[in-house]
């Protein structure tokens, strides 16, 4: 009877998902939140600025962030609405993530001033996906907006 309810026992612990277990696991992918702003010198960019993040509960402040525009603006039929790609690269102090974006810019009403609404899927440095909102200004070549995503495998 006592080898039965071992064998039992050891049966139980092992079929508990290692996952379940595993800090390391647990913590693979963490909550993603920043702001931030950049400035060009040209509208084809690059867009050159800072970020404030938060990964987790580590918050990292001023951390340099770099806007590629990777595809000309292109009007999506006429509404007003343009979409581009870019690409973003963020150095923080544990390491550079960049990312490959899918953008819309939908008028303000205000000329030359766009909402900005991204996708941004993380492809180095770690994986994960991020929603931008945010402002640009073309006129005086600023962005500024709000990242929220999950970010995993950063170490």
């Amino acid at each position: 009877m006592k080898a039965q309810l071992a064998l039992t026992a050891a049966i139980a612990a092992l079929s508990v998902p290692v996952g379940a277990a595993s800090p390391a696991l647990a913590s693979a992918c963490q909550r993603y939140a920043a702001t931030g702003q950049d400035t060009a010198t040209a509208p084809a960019g690059p867009y050159v600025g800072v970020e404030n993040v938060t990964i987790g509960s580590t918050s990292y402040s001023n951390v340099p962030a770099v806007t590629s525009i990777l595809a000309p603006l292109t009007p999506e039929g006429d509404s007003g609405v343009l979409t581009t790609t870019t690409s973003h690269t963020i150095s923080l102090p544990s390491g550079t993530i960049t990312t490959l974006d899918n953008v819309h810019l939908i008028p303000t009403g205000i000329p030359g001033v766009y909402k900005l609404v991204s996708h941004l899927a993380i492809n180095g440095g770690a994986t994960g996906q991020i929603q931008l909102q945010g402002t640009v200004n073309f006129a005086t070549l600023s962005a500024e907006g709000t990242f929220t995503g999950t970010v995993c495998g950063l170490s």
